[in-house]
């Protein structure tokens, strides 16, 4: 059996939010023998104390593995900072890692903490689930020359979207293979009455019709343009509620502000994501434009599709490349939202719409990895 060695692009696998490569690896193990590389994350809601706390225990510990599920999770000494000398420290540290367990296929999507050598005995893969600069000019040319170095050395590259493919082959010449993300399609379509129940009662929200987000809120979720929409909307269909629900990077007293009359923010869940999915009548992805944005491919459109659910989106490029016929386009203009949302509830999801979410089921993008590493 081939032992595959992944590394994540970020370090998420005790996250209850679902990262690429951490389903990606739990789909593979059924097949092969898969290794886990794990570290702490040191960015997102936390505080800087956290952050040089995490850091340190990062740099100096133990290495170790153990068994999560069906995969190998190995841990070793990880340097996050200076940029400049860390991918060289943890490559040293991966390639023990590599010959100790005998990898034969190493998918890395991590562009800038680890440096894949030419001359070596196992297969590479390079991953590349976003888009990757960020406008710190410092930081970008780092991972420009990062990026190149990877791809040079990788038997095979591949990105999240059709239009990250476009953007590597224009600026680096270079083809890459399209493999997309993914949900547990099944699992959403399996809707739990009980669990769908217990949240409308939870939010009073009786015999509301739903109108919902599901994700972490970053400053890309255009929050205050999405509740002036549902205002709007409100004055005609006067039993609508707006259910945002996930964690936000929005200050407290700002989601104070929005909510009220109809308007609920759960913060994070600890329960079954699923069952707020299910709970929807139409969902929403209202999220600013910009080069990650447009590149990105944004597994909750995925989720909200095998739930069965109408769509009302930006126009982001990736979104417009599905051509899901139950995902409506519009705008951010407030006029475009509320004839959007109006549209929505007059939709019926058809049946033949499910055959295209099916090739999105996460075991699906496992085979067409499969195929690659073969």
């Amino acid at each position: 059996m081939k032992r595959i060695l992944v590394i994540p692009h970020h370090p998420g696998l005790f996250d209850k939010i679902k990262i690429r490569l951490v389903e990606i690896a739990k789909a593979l193990s059924s097949n092969y023998e898969v290794y886990f590389v794990n570290w702490s994350a040191t960015h997102g809601a936390k505080s800087f104390g956290a952050r040089i706390d995490d850091t340190l225990k990062d740099v100096f510990h133990s290495e170790k593995m153990y068994k999560m599920d069906n995969l190998n999770v190995i841990e070793f000494p990880f340097l996050h900072r200076p940029l400049f000398l860390a991918p060289r420290f943890n490559s040293f540290w991966l390639s023990r890692a590599i010959d100790r367990h005998g990898i034969d296929v190493v998918i890395n999507g991590s562009y800038y903490v680890f440096n894949i050598k030419k001359d070596r005995h196992f297969k590479y893969v390079f991953d590349l689930a976003d888009f990757p600069f960020t406008g710190d000019r410092y930081f970008d040319c780092f991972i420009d020359r990062q990026i190149k170095k990877e791809l040079s050395t990788a038997d095979a590259a591949t990105v999240v979207s059709r239009s990250l493919a476009k953007y590597m082959l224009d600026k680096y010449k270079e083809e890459t293979l399209f493999v997309p993300n993914g949900a547990y399609i099944n699992e959403l379509r399996r809707k739990n009455m009980k669990g769908i129940e217990n949240i409308r009662q939870r939010y009073n929200l009786g015999n509301k019709f739903i109108i919902g987000y599901v994700g972490f809120m970053g400053e890309w979720v255009d929050i205050k343009f999405l509740v002036s929409a549902f205002r709007q909307v409100k004055k005609d269909i006067k039993n609508a509620c707006l259910l945002l629900v996930g964690a936000s990077s929005y200050p407290r007293s700002y989601i104070q502000e929005l909510s009220g009359d109809d308007v609920v923010f759960t913060g994070g869940i600890k329960e079954d994501i699923n069952d707020y999915f299910n709970c929807l009548d139409i969902a929403v992805l209202p999220h600013r434009k910009s080069d990650f944005q447009d590149m990105a491919f944004h597994i909750k459109l995925i989720e909200y599709s095998a739930a069965r659910k109408i769509v009302i989106s930006t126009p982001l490029e990736e979104v417009v490349n599905l051509r899901f016929p139950s995902i409506i386009l519009a705008e951010l203009k407030l006029g475009d939202w509320v004839r959007a949302i109006k549209k929505a509830r007059d939709m019926q999801w058809q049946s033949g719409w499910d055959r295209l979410v099916d090739p999105y089921d996460w075991k699906n993008i496992a085979d067409k990895l499969c195929a690659i590493i073969k």
